[in-house]
């Protein structure tokens, strides 16, 4: 299952991205198919709950990995960075893992500065040893 978090919604004076989940068309997955989510534009401050929102129907079920398409992310604020952390605990917790794919220089510099890089699953692109992803 293929998700994107996208959209676009006037904030003060200037329009910044907002997450919205749309769910991708397509058949449900398999148990050992990974959920895939894309996430674009910024996750940040005022993005982080809409987020949350998308994601937990996907970590709060099922039994597959989940994997987050981050190609697409401009920005990530410490707020956005803690909701992946959490992210990653709650799958954890159910033996599932949180794959950050396609992750863009500013992400995975603040996974380093944080230290995040060494918690975190990060992958540049969709391995030989995983599915591609859905499109």
């Amino acid at each position: 299952m293929t998700s994107t978090v996208a959209g676009a919604a006037a904030r003060t004076s200037y329009a910044r991205d907002d997450p919205v989940a749309q769910p991708a068309p397509g058949p449900a997955p398999a148990a050992e198919t990974p959920a895939v989510l894309c996430l674009r534009g910024r996750l940040d401050a005022t993005s982080v709950a809409a987020a949350r929102e998308a994601l937990a129907p996907l970590v709060g079920a099922g039994e597959a990995d989940l994997w987050l398409d981050c190609s697409g992310l401009e920005w990530v604020d410490v707020t956005g960075l803690a909701l992946l952390t959490s992210m990653h605990r709650r799958l954890r917790l159910a033996d599932r893992r949180l794959v950050l794919i396609g992750c863009q220089p500013q992400l995975r510099r603040a996974l380093a500065v944080t230290r995040l890089n060494r918690v975190l699953v990060t992958q540049d692109t969709v391995g030989p040893e995983l599915p591609s992803l859905p499109s």
